[in-house]
């Protein structure tokens, strides 16, 4: 998110630096929020805070930008965002067949919450 908070950005970078390590030898990718996702079913385009893809990137023809297989998506919720990023935005992402994670993080507070697909939606506790 373009002019998001200090506290935004730091979590962000905590993130990246936390993430990059345990996908070493793996076949996954962390991306930041300049990768945008495609969810084809409804035509909408999302810019997730980091998007996680494991194994070959799925991009729509001509765009080296997109991507259609996301297997983890994470945003970090702000006062202004974390209303969509909760109710609209997780139902668009509900649309892709790849997402196995989306993970809500509190820029604010120290709350993080894993909703993981494993048949139906269901949040980690």
């Amino acid at each position: 998110m373009a002019g998001a908070s200090i506290n935004h950005n730091q979590v962000l970078s905590n993130l990246i630096g936390a993430i990059n390590p345990s996908l070493k030898g793996k076949s996954c990718n962390v991306f930041s929020s300049d990768i945008r996702v495609h969810i084809p079913i409804n035509n909408s385009f999302t810019y997730p805070d980091l998007t996680i893809v494991c194994g070959k990137h799925e991009l729509p023809d001509d765009h080296f930008d997109t991507l259609l297989n996301p297997s983890v998506i994470i945003e970090v919720l702000s006062p202004s965002t974390e209303n969509y990023d909760r109710g609209n935005k997780f139902f668009i992402y509900q649309q892709l067949t790849s997402l196995k994670e989306y993970i809500l993080i509190n820029s604010v507070l120290a709350m993080v919450q894993v909703i993981t697909k494993k048949g139906r939606w269901s949040l980690e506790i």
